[in-house]
């Protein structure tokens, strides 16, 4: 998600709900395009999560994580770090890996 947005206006818009000049926005509810695409996301995130076994920490707890790295994730695009694009990629996958790892341990 982090590489995607870096390296696309039109993922970063999505996510982020802020559409530049240059980018139309999408349909009547642009607002919406990013809570659509995160809900999509948990939702598939939860079926991986229960199917490699993590289903013991409930639906809510994998919904909730699922939240909280999307969230994570999502602010590594909004605010990167110093440096090359490629750092803050890889400061992205190893928190947002680890955050998960401590909410559905």
């Amino acid at each position: 998600m982090v590489r995607a947005a870096h390296r696309d206006p039109l993922v970063r818009a999505a996510l982020t709900g802020c559409w530049e000049s240059r980018l139309p926005p999408p349909g009547p509810e642009p607002d919406r395009a990013g809570a659509r695409l995160r809900d999509r996301t948990a939702a598939a995130l939860v079926s991986a999560g229960a199917a490699a076994g993590h289903g013991a920490a409930g639906p809510a707890a994998l919904r909730h994580a699922c939240e909280v790295g999307l969230r994570l994730a999502l602010s590594y695009v909004v605010a990167p770090c110093d440096g090359p694009p490629e750092a803050t990629e890889e400061a992205a996958g190893a928190h947002v890996t680890q955050v998960l790892r401590a909410l559905l341990g």
